[in-house]
Order: C-alpha cells, then sequence, then structure tokens
C-alpha cells in the first residue's frame, strides 16, 4: 500500500513542498495529497527574494525564462540602500561577484572585512554597480551567471504556476479545508475529506499563521511580538509602468520604517 503524504496550504510554501516531493519521490510508493482552497485569500504584493530562491526553483528544474513570464518577474542584482546612510546612498551586491578569487563559499562582505579591514567595502562593491549599468555582466554559456541574482516576482502567480506544474506531475489536489483526526501522542493520523478519512503517514503544515497542526497541540505556545513591533503595518501600491526595469531593490530610509 502506498504511504500518503499529506500538505496542507495556504500559501506559495504549501506547492513548492508538493513540487519538489513530486520531483524526488517514487510515485509508486507515495501519494502526495494537497488539501486547500482557492477561497482563501494569500497575503502578497510583489515579493522579492533571495538568490537562494532562484538556485533552488532552478534546481527543481524549472525554466528561468518560463518562470519570469509566468510570474511577471524581473531579475533582480543587487539592493540600493538610501536614506540610511545621512551622508551617501550605498549598494549591497549578492555575495558572489568577484570571481578571479577563490572565495566561492564565502559571503563577500565577511571576506572582505578579514582581509582588508581598513579598506571602505562600499566603494568596492560599488565596482558591481557600473558593471551591471554599463551591461558588462551576462549570463554564461551554460545559463547560470557567474553573479549571483534573484527575483522580483508576483507570489500569487507563483502559486498558481507551481499548482500547474505540480499537477502536471503527479500531486492530487483536493479543494476542501480538512479537519486533523489525532492520537492520544497528537500524532496526525488522518485527514477527514467531506464524508470520507484519509490515512497520513507524514503531513506538511503550510496553513502559516493559522497554524492548523501546530495549534492541536495545547503545549504549543505562541509568543506575540505585537507590542515590541513600533511599526507593524505595510502599505502598497502599484507604481507606474516603466519597461526600463532597473535590477535592484531600492530600500529608502524614512523618518518611520522604510519603503
Amino acid at each position: 500500500m502506498k504511504k500518503n503524504i499529506v500538505i496542507i496550504w495556504w500559501g506559495t510554501s504549501g506547492w513548492i513542498s508538493a513540487f519538489y516531493l513530486a520531483q524526488k519521490l517514487d510515485r509508486n510508493i507515495y501519494n502526495i495529497l494537497l488539501f486547500s482552497s482557492d477561497t482563501i485569500g494569500t497575503i502578497g504584493v510583489s515579493e522579492s527574494t533571495i538568490p537562494y530562491v532562484a538556485d533552488f526553483l532552478i534546481w527543481l528544474g524549472i525554466s528561468e525564462k518560463e518562470l519570469l513570464q509566468e510570474t511577471q518577474g524581473t531579475i533582480k542584482m543587487w539592493i540600493l540602500f538610501e536614506n540610511w546612510n545621512p551622508e551617501r546612498s550605498f549598494i549591497h551586491p549578492f555575495t558572489r561577484w568577484i570571481t578571479s578569487l577563490d572565495i566561492a563559499d564565502e559571503h563577500i562582505a565577511y571576506w572582505f572585512s578579514q582581509f582588508f579591514p581598513h579598506a571602505n567595502y562600499d566603494e568596492y562593491a560599488d565596482i558591481a554597480y557600473y558593471l551591471f549599468q554599463e551591461n558588462k555582466i551576462s549570463k554564461q554559456q551554460d545559463g547560470i551567471s557567474k553573479y549571483e541574482y534573484a527575483y522580483h516576482l508576483d507570489a500569487h502567480l507563483l502559486s498558481i504556476f507551481l499548482k500547474k506544474k505540480s499537477i502536471e506531475l503527479w500531486v492530487q489536489y483536493h479543494e476542501w479545508i480538512v479537519e486533523c483526526v489525532s492520537d492520544s501522542q497528537w500524532q496526525i493520523t488522518a485527514v477527514k475529506y467531506k464524508q470520507d478519512y484519509i490515512s497520513c503517514d507524514f503531513v506538511v503544515d503550510c496553513s502559516g499563521f493559522h497554524s492548523q497542526i501546530i495549534d492541536r497541540d495545547k503545549n504549543n505556545t505562541f509568543i506575540s511580538f505585537q507590542n515590541e513591533l513600533i511599526c507593524n503595518k505595510a502599505l502598497f501600491a502599484r507604481s507606474q509602468q516603466d519597461q526600463n526595469y532597473p535590477v535592484y531593490t531600492l530600500s529608502s530610509a524614512m523618518d518611520f520604517g522604510w519603503r
């Protein structure tokens, strides 16, 4: 009998988990069942990622061209910080942009501070800025850039894209908000789906703040930091569309918070 892996989804993490498991596990041994509801909204604007996200998605065999098209994504090469330093703006490129030295496994800022403690890292980081601006940095023939980069993308569209890809493999999608059944040790043994019970051998809880599984164990205590969060709101609005997309995130400090 096949083992059942159940994913309870409330966001992008569920479909990333499903796609990953479908890529790596034997469908003759496992069933992957994802339960969710399209009526449940997701929290998201145009998300900014880090290079590990790009590496992971490409490692899963996803076409980067298709990914960017489906998620209305762009490539992000660095972060430009504005108003954080009262004297000047400064740039934080992603880590491995000096390729003539064998530091591939080191974070460049840490490496730089160790070997050049009296030098100004910002001045050297700006080298990457001019190379990017002059289009002197491009992908190698194998499709992988010598310089790390990340994405700006629409997380909601990413969810839809991964859902399509997962179902094309062998993930079973069920439009349903499940109820979990536990034993005396709080182990999930089954989920109630409509009028049936489906046994579980492993459960992935991607229900986010809802914490559908974790909150079932009364010994787990949620610790709120709302009193420590001075700025605990986010506002978003679309900017005017421009085909000349900048290849960086602009992070501007404000009197209260940042944008």
